[in-house]
């Protein structure tokens, strides 16, 4: 069964942060997650990009986080050779 996209972002003590991917960040799980993601943001890309916890990912996630300045400024695909390929 398909889960929305959704996030946490994790803000450590010295602006250090984290972002998790939750669900499915693909073009049917996506909705309005992508621009709620470049909101969170805005004052700058997270250090570490988790995804443990991430579905699905196709295009649609890949062009989410490129819109939201995170694929060039983490490199954590690692584990997932489909989010790394897309991401690339």
């Amino acid at each position: 069964m398909a889960r929305p996209a959704d996030f946490e972002l994790h803000r450590g003590e010295h602006g250090s942060s984290a972002l998790v991917l939750l669900g499915d960040w693909t073009a049917m799980g996506l909705g309005r997650t992508g621009a709620r993601l470049a909101a969170a943001t805005r004052a700058g890309p997270p250090r570490a990009l988790i995804l443990h916890q991430l579905g699905g990912f196709d295009t649609a996630g890949a062009v989410a986080l490129r819109d939201a300045g995170i694929a060039a400024s983490v490199d954590a695909a690692s584990g997932r050779p489909d989010v790394q390929a897309l991401l690339a």
